[in-house]
């Protein structure tokens, strides 16, 4: 590795150590408390991802499940607004027309 290739990962390093955590104690970015579901609510998640040769110490399926659930739940919400957001973007072309005829 050169001197300058060094020098640029340990400033990214610095950078990163120092931006603020993306949920400092629990909370989302406009700090509202991170909403979880219990570990019984995950169990369809869990018994699909769950394997017993597994040699993580910790409880990585239930963190897993919880991470799908979240990634569920951002994909639905996502497709929603994308469908408002269509829905607005031709109610805005439709209105234009309607300006440009006078």
């Amino acid at each position: 590795m050169e001197s300058d290739d060094y020098t640029s990962a340990a400033a990214e390093r610095q950078r990163a150590e120092s931006r603020p955590s993306a949920a400092p104690n629990g909370r989302d970015i406009d700090g509202e408390p991170i909403a979880m579901k219990s570990k019984t609510e995950l169990e369809p998640i869990i018994r699909q991802i769950a394997s017993d040769a597994s040699p993580v110490g910790m409880d990585a399926v239930y963190v897993h499940a919880l991470i799908l659930d979240k990634l569920t739940d951002i994909q639905s919400r996502l497709a929603q607004t994308e469908r408002r957001l269509t829905a607005l973007e031709s109610a805005t072309d439709d209105l234009q027309q309607r300006v440009e005829r006078g």
